[in-house]
């Protein structure tokens, strides 16, 4: 009797140990869900700003070429903006030359252009006395700023009509140096003289620096001879409409 019921105990035992209504394993770790990014603030709007530029030529009091120009903006970002400079430009050979600068007072009462809106600068007059050439392209460097994005420069290009013919009455200078064809150097004694025209046989040295000035000529297409003893002589053909500079370059014979 004592052996069953051990027999009985073992079986029981054995019976619960294989029943999983009380036992169950461990349930695996979970990956917990990522919390998704903040989403990165919209950029500030910036003012969106285009313009234009009209130009008139003229000569000045004294015999030089003068342009007026005027600028207007517009605004179209939705963007109020301040204009702080206005540059106007030239290009030559070997890059851009500045011609004048204005501030702010160069669009009167105010240089804060609203959102969309425009901004009309005053006529801006600069001149340049002694022009190498009757340049018909002239650019605008607009400085502007707003709180988005700092300050930047646009640049408008403007085509300049021409020169306007001066009357018969006007007298003009033309000046310059004479420098040697391959080191640039300046050339004393060399001759400067007008071959045609109402000034034919006008004429003029150079000095010690290589300049020469012949003032009072009349307006009109003119021939220019620039000679040297020991040199090659060189021709140069202008349309005399204001002062002008020019430059003669001279290459020895040997």
């Amino acid at each position: 009797m004592k052996r069953l019921l051990t027999s009985a105990a073992l079986t029981l035992a054995i019976g619960a140990g294989a029943c999983g209504d009380s036992y169950s394993p461990a349930s695996p770790t979970r990956t917990q869900p990522e919390a998704p990014a903040p989403e990165a603030p919209a950029p500030a709007p910036t003012a969106k700003l285009t313009g234009t530029v009209t130009v008139a030529t003229s000569l000045t009091a004294t015999g030089g070429y003068q342009y007026t120009a005027q600028v207007q903006l517009t605004e179209s970002g939705g963007v109020p903006a301040t204009i702080t400079t206005i540059h106007l430009v030239r290009f030559e050979w070997g890059g851009y030359k500045v011609l004048a600068e204005f501030g702010p007072g160069a669009w009167g009462h105010s240089s804060v252009i609203a959102a969309n809106g425009t901004l009309t600068s005053k006529p801006l007059v600069t001149s340049e006395e002694m022009p190498s050439e009757y340049y018909l392209q002239l650019d605008a460097w607009v400085s502007v700023s707003d709180a988005a994005a700092g300050s930047r420069t646009i640049s408008i290009h403007a085509d300049t009509p021409p020169m306007p013919q001066p009357p018969p009455t006007a007298r003009f200078m033309l000046a310059g140096s004479v420098i040697h064809t391959f080191n640039s150097n300046p050339l004393s004694d060399a001759v400067v003289e007008v071959l045609n025209g109402q000034d034919a046989g006008r004429k003029a040295t150079t000095g010690p620096d290589g300049t020469y000035t012949i003032a009072g000529l009349r307006t009109g297409e003119l021939s220019v001879r620039f000679s040297k003893a020991g040199y090659g002589a060189s021709d140069r053909a202008i349309d005399l409409k204001s002062n002008r500079t020019l430059v003669g370059a001279l290459t020895p014979d040997n």
